[in-house]
């Protein structure tokens, strides 16, 4: 891999201990310096690397792709998709989050013991209720995190992930960056290593 003049290198522990290089990248990026080939690893090893090494953050073409396990990651919103999401659609994202946490609060309402039948019921409507006007918002959220996918020239996500996501597996990449292979499946391995047009650093 060619290393540009201006590169970073982010490692194992980049959730805990990278705010400093992050926030050197969020500085080069106001002063439209191009920053080249730093990847973001997620918890299960994989980071995706299309062809072009210039990147800038404030391009949106580095992503994290998957759920956010690491809270962390909540102080970069504009690595994360759902960060993203949240900045360009703050309504959907609010409206999404209100009906997840109420959903939450039902569901341990109706695990609680001494619940007369008419308030367990009532309860179980109302989360059905909670559901299905989810569903639509979630869509909503599925077709921005594709658009924003798509138009990703880094793409860093879990094996799993690479091989659910139509908006990854879909795609071709240059190259394809495995991290940690030792300790993934040979299936997951073998079919991101598909998406490779030119190479796969194992």
């Amino acid at each position: 891999m060619l290393l540009e003049k201006y590169t970073f290198g982010v490692g194992d522990r980049f959730a805990h201990q990278a705010a400093a290089q992050l926030r050197a990248f969020e500085l080069i990026a106001r002063y439209d310096r191009a920053i080249a080939d730093y990847f973001l690893k997620s918890e299960d090893k994989a980071a995706v690397f299309p062809s072009a090494i210039s990147l800038q953050l404030s391009r949106r073409e580095v992503l994290r792709y998957g759920v956010m396990y690491l809270r962390e990651l909540e102080d970069f919103p504009q690595v994360h998709i759902r960060g993203v999401v949240r900045q360009q659609n703050p309504r959907l994202i609010a409206q999404i989050e209100e009906l997840e946490e109420k959903r939450r609060d039902l569901i341990k309402r109706s695990r609680s013991d001494g619940l007369s039948g008419l308030l367990r019921r009532t309860i179980q409507e109302t989360l059905a209720s909670v559901k299905e006007t989810l569903e639509p918002l979630y869509c909503a959220l599925k077709q921005k995190e594709a658009e924003l996918v798509r138009g990703a020239r880094v793409v860093g996500c879990t094996l799993y992930k690479a091989s659910i996501a139509p908006d990854v597996y879909e795609r071709s990449f240059d190259s394809v960056l495995i991290d940690e292979a030792s300790m993934a499946y040979i299936p997951h391995c073998a079919f991101v290593a598909g998406l490779a047009k030119r190479g796969v650093a194992v």
